[in-house]
């Protein structure tokens, strides 16, 4: 069944096509001098540094810890394609079926790469514009930057104890031991490495608990014990931004996504009206009524 085509989640499948179409296509040794042959299937020295760069290049990939390690990973590839093939699996019906569909998606998001996705970046006046009618969505919300120390409670531990740990933190910051200094030393998260800086934190981010206390605090102050479903929490707040505009120049790069994913939809939509206009298209509504019903998309 194909899926639904979403202007925004066009995403290129060409591994997987790739990969179909070596299981599915059986082709000689390529010419080029030869790296490491599986039978007598050559993998040259051209392909594999082709795939060696591929894979480093490619964010979604993890780094080969060696050169001698992707070759060999490659090498069980052509083994397991060998066996495919062995096995007759790539005159397979379902398979080719699968193949076909692999191509017609290529195919398919081939056209919007060409027609949709293939815009210009917008320029500096187009930005200007764009920024100058839509200021108001450009904005930093208020903030709040917040310190804490944790006891953590996790599953199975003993809840009195983590609660006798941070009464005995409180006291000592109530007899004026620094925060900073507390939260290096007793602290169970990786912000003790910062003296318990967490950051900054618009309305709505923070655990619900910690959210009530956090913007009631002036700053400079230290909360009492507070319990979340993390552990118990002390929190000092060390700084609250008011909410302010954004300049042109902070928010150029959402200007031009923006501005990009606007003309993307508008081409998007240009398109599949002009192929519709160009098409008969019938539905059967008594048949997708049934289908609906079925699966109870409806009463």
């Amino acid at each position: 069944m194909k899926k639904s085509i979403y202007w925004a989640g066009i995403i290129i499948l060409a591994a997987v096509v790739v990969a179909a179409v070596l299981i599915g296509h059986k082709s000689k040794a390529p010419p080029g001098e030869a790296l490491a042959w599986v039978d007598e299937e050559a993998i040259t020295v051209d392909e594999f540094r082709r795939e060696w760069i591929n894979n480093i290049s490619s964010p979604q990939n993890f780094p080969p810890d060696t050169m001698e390690k992707f070759l060999n990973d490659m090498i069980v590839e052509r083994l397991f394609l060998k066996e495919a093939r062995r096995r007759g699996m790539d005159e397979d019906t379902r398979f080719e079926q699968e193949v076909e569909n692999y191509r017609e998606q290529l195919l398919v998001e081939a056209l919007l790469n060409l027609e949709v996705l293939s815009v210009p970046r917008p320029t500096q006046s187009e930005i200007e514009q764009y920024w100058e009618e839509h200021r108001s969505d450009f904005s930093v919300p208020e903030l709040v930057r917040i310190s804490h120390i944790v006891v953590k409670t996790d599953e199975g531990q003993d809840e009195d104890s983590g609660e006798e740990k941070i009464q005995a933190v409180s006291s000592r910051l109530k007899e004026g031991e620094d925060f900073s200094n507390l939260a290096s030393e007793v602290s169970e998260d990786n912000s003790s490495f910062r003296g318990g800086d967490l950051g900054y934190f618009p309305a709505g981010r923070l655990a619900p608990e910690l959210e009530e206390v956090a913007w009631k605090l002036e700053v400079g102050e230290i909360s009492d014990p507070v319990k979340t479903r993390y552990g118990y929490h002390i929190i000092k707040v060390t700084d609250k931004k008011e909410p302010r505009d954004k300049t042109m120049e902070e928010a150029q790069r959402e200007v031009i996504a923006k501005i990009l994913a606007e003309k993307r939809k508008n081409k998007f939509t240009a398109l599949e009206a002009e192929l519709r206009a160009d098409s008969t298209i019938r539905i059967d509504q008594g048949v997708l009524g049934r289908l609906e019903k079925e699966s109870g998309k409806r009463p």
